[in-house]
């Protein structure tokens, strides 16, 4: 944690599982079951298909609207995740209420932990954020412009990680 920090994940094994694509929602197959989102992660699990994770932006925040969609374990949110805040300043946090169809009210805790550069074996990322969601003990590392996930950690810091092949404008 911390400012101007450079995060070297280059010696850390990587098994590549599936493909992604982090785009907008147009074109999706379920976009019409989630009109409030306009971005889309599409990841492709060989042996298993594809399946779909809606997003919303606005000038306050990143949310998601529902994960996994098509996937068999589907997970749809009343009240979206915010992910993000805009605007994000180091060392702030933020809290906010979401809820999952079924399920009561929560609140996700996200603290804006670190700023620097990311050096992973698929490229240099400078202008990274790294967040922790204290409710779900998780790690983000969020490339800023364009805003896109970069290293996602659990509390066993095994994660996923996202390494545009091409620039994803």
């Amino acid at each position: 944690d911390g400012a101007n920090v450079t995060w070297d994940i280059t010696s850390t094994p990587i098994l590549i599982s599936a493909t992604g694509i982090f785009g907008t929602s147009i074109g999706t197959p379920y976009m019409s079951e989630y009109p409030t989102a306009d971005r889309c992660v599409t990841t492709n699990i060989p042996g298993f298909g594809s399946k779909y994770s809606y997003w919303r932006t606005s000038p306050d925040g990143l949310d998601v609207v529902a994960e996994d969609i098509g996937s068999g374990l589907e997970i749809e949110y009343g009240e979206p995740l915010k992910l993000l805040q805009f605007p994000g300043n180091y060392q702030e946090s933020f809290s906010d209420g979401y809820w999952l169809i079924g399920s009561a009210l929560e609140t996700a805790t996200w603290t804006y932990v670190g700023y620097g550069t990311l050096v992973t074996t698929g490229g240099t990322f400078t202008d990274v954020v790294k967040m922790y969601g204290s409710h779900n003990d998780r790690t983000i590392f969020w490339n800023t412009s364009p805003i896109h996930p970069i290293l996602e950690l659990d509390a066993d810091n095994d994660g996923t990680m996202w390494v545009p092949v091409t620039d994803i404008g």
